[in-house]
């Protein structure tokens, strides 16, 4: 439906500030609610300007500036490696949350359209870094300087930015259906060294062409919008579960932050296609009766386009080891843990030597069994 953007709540500096001490309140994951850093009172989140989930027509979406969402935020930008992220209003940021880098400095008002909805954290800060304790201890090639590194981490709470689309399909397509079909033959092969004919059942195909139409619909094709981490480990982290999304307030962003969108609304949409192309062709395949089917040709109509941006939550550690950055990730929801790491070569070879000294040994008795 056409919709017109969902305004970000206006928050001043004493929304997050506690009514019993004066400190700083932050979002809990634990509890949903804003938690006093200092005496740890308790707070509801304010209310939303709309309870309502909204899909916003993809046709006519504009990168507008939202002056709410800047007032109620400070963005920043990474002078490693280029992540641009915001904070709560009350908020300065000292280092990246993903590549841990201090190189960060203030930027203005951050161009774009605003996140409108949020799957808020499910898991705190200790169950986190447990997590990756956990990962960590079951990653034997790596070296021990990174466990090392990790103890003594700065791991973030951060929301990643997602779109999601919904769209109907119409898809013209033509293809090759073919079916099996078996030709006896007769053939000489040697049995205990003597020639015998024996009889086989050969599997052959008889193809032939089809056309026709396949329609579907699509709801939430999620596609990340962060250029900042490599898809493989997103994609190792879902799913994330859509249906516990809540409109966007800024209490979400107390005491994490969240980055901007890298990919734009149109080439997210691009992202979105291929993930329906697939499944449309696994739809004309199935809809094809055949033993095997080649499809040759689709042309896919799109109608109806809608799209949401969301943030979705996630737990950071990074650091640089040598001349990369490695990063730990755990989904701030389910506590799904991905990553990557450097491996230790003494430990490498250390293992390649044992496994040659057992390979020694176990020659060396059978040897010793067998008299050779």
């Amino acid at each position: 439906m056409d919709a017109a953007p969902q305004t970000v709540l206006e928050t001043t500096a004493d929304d997050w500030k506690c009514a019993s001490c004066g400190g700083q309140r932050v979002f809990d994951p634990m509890t949903q609610k804003l938690k006093c850093e200092q005496c740890g009172a308790l707070t509801e989140l304010s209310v939303p300007v709309s309870g309502a989930i909204v899909e916003h027509d993809f046709s006519a979406a504009a990168d507008a500036v939202d002056p709410a969402w800047n007032a109620a935020t400070h963005a920043f930008k990474c002078g490693s490696c280029g992540a641009a992220s915001v904070v709560g209003a009350l908020e300065t940021s000292v280092r990246c949350a993903f590549c841990g880098s201090p190189q960060v400095a203030e930027m203005g008002a951050l161009p774009g359209i605003p996140p409108e909805s949020v799957v808020p954290f499910r898991v705190e800060r200790k169950q986190a870094k447990e997590a990756f304790r956990v990962w960590l201890s079951k990653r034997w090639f790596a070296p021990a300087a990174v466990k090392k590194e990790y103890l003594e981490d700065r791991i973030s709470g951060v929301y990643l930015p997602y779109w999601t689309y919904d769209a109907r399909t119409d898809s013209a397509y033509t293809a090759q259906a073919g079916d099996y079909y078996y030709v006896t033959e007769h053939v000489r092969v040697n049995r205990n060294g003597r020639m015998v004919t024996e009889t086989r059942q050969v599997r052959h195909i008889r193809w032939r062409s089809v056309a026709g139409r396949y329609a579907e619909d699509f709801d939430d094709v999620l596609v990340a919008a962060s250029r900042t981490i490599e898809p493989k480990w997103l994609d190792r982290l879902e799913p994330f579960p859509l249906e516990a999304l809540q409109p966007y307030r800024p209490d979400f962003l107390s005491g994490f932050a969240a980055e901007h969108y890298g990919i734009g609304l149109r080439d997210g949409f691009g992202a979105a296609q291929q993930k329906m192309d697939l499944r449309i062709r696994q739809g004309i395949t199935r809809s094809i009766v055949a033993d095997e089917v080649r499809i040759t040709s689709v042309n896919t109509t799109y109608s109806g386009v809608t799209y949401k941006h969301l943030l979705l939550p996630l737990w950071v550690s990074s650091y640089r080891y040598g001349t990369k950055t490695y990063r730990f990730l755990v989904n701030g929801h389910t506590a799904e843990v991905a990553g990557n790491y450097p491996v230790s070569v003494p430990k490498v070879l250390l293992t390649i030597l044992g496994v040659l000294a057992a390979i020694a040994i176990a020659y060396y008795f059978i040897s010793q069994a067998t008299g050779t």
